[in-house]
């Protein structure tokens, strides 16, 4: 069965069990969305969990920092907006990474 796309919204805000490398790799995404919000108290996206698309090469945005995202889908590659870095750049808008 093939399971691909460019873009993945990380399943359950990036849980310490919602994605395996097999899943990861069955997928391949250029790019994942983690939605989750700044400082949470459930540590959502998990540490493992980032590493584990960072070390497959994969692009990372966060809702926490990045505020909305914005995807648009063409015969190219997707662009992809972000509100703190490509829209709204002032200074006290930007959390720390």
């Amino acid at each position: 069965m093939t399971l691909q796309a460019d873009v993945l919204i990380a399943p359950h805000h990036g849980s310490k069990t919602s994605s395996s490398i097999a899943f990861l790799e069955a997928v391949n995404p250029q790019h994942v969305i983690f939605t989750s919000a700044y400082q949470n108290r459930w540590g959502f996206p998990n540490d493992e969990v980032t590493a584990r698309y960072q070390n497959l090469g994969i692009n990372i945005l966060n809702t926490a920092y990045d505020g909305r995202i914005k995807i648009v889908f063409s015969s190219d590659d997707p662009y992809i907006t972000r509100y703190r870095e490509d829209e709204y750049e002032r200074w006290y808008f930007k959390a720390p990474q």
